[in-house]
């Protein structure tokens, strides 16, 4: 009898799939349409000027991050407090600037699109999960709350998570996936 090739040891990566590929493209779009924008409006008077909510947001992780987590002087939040400590963490990571916390955004968000497309792929088929993440990657509302110190952004990302998890709870049914979904929208 024959005897059996060796296989080489060591680790070997899958094949790059058409779906990796997929995937892989959806990212990139989301990525450069982002990044453009975020070219284009770099020098804008609202992108470079947080007003309002984005002031809040911005004077509130600067004071958290100089007091510390509790942050005594703030008193009480008027708005979702979550987004200032966000900003507060990411501050000892790297430092806050506009452009750097806004590209970060961005990057997230064409991750969600991914995220999004995965998640109608489960639900529908792959042309509608397409035509979906095409539709989304150029959705103007995206980039503009991506673009500014709110916590809005942060909110559909959250959500977008907890569909997500609903979407696999049902279709595999592990409790993780269900308790998954409930803490992100919690």
């Amino acid at each position: 009898m024959g005897q059996r090739p060796k296989q080489a040891s060591g680790f070997h990566p899958p094949a790059f799939g058409l779906r990796n590929l997929t995937l892989a493209g959806i990212f990139c779009l989301g990525v450069t349409l982002r990044f453009i924008h975020l070219f284009l409006y770099r020098n804008d008077f609202w992108f470079q000027t947080p007003l309002l909510d984005d002031n809040l947001f911005f004077a509130w992780a600067g004071t958290i991050k100089i007091e510390g987590f509790l942050a005594p002087s703030l008193g009480l939040f008027n708005l979702n407090p979550g987004y200032p400590y966000l900003l507060a963490l990411l501050g000892k990571i790297m430092e806050i600037k506009y452009f750097s916390v806004f590209a970060l955004q961005h990057i997230i968000g064409a991750i969600i699109l991914v995220f999004q497309y995965i998640f109608c792929e489960k639900i529908f088929d792959k042309r509608t999960a397409l035509c979906t993440a095409l539709l989304a990657s150029a959705y103007g509302p995206s980039f503009f709350y991506e673009s500014r110190f709110l916590g809005e952004f942060w909110i559909f990302v959250f959500n977008t998570l907890a569909l997500g998890f609903l979407v696999l709870a049902v279709k595999s049914h592990p409790k993780t996936f269900w308790g998954l979904s409930g803490l992100s929208i919690g």
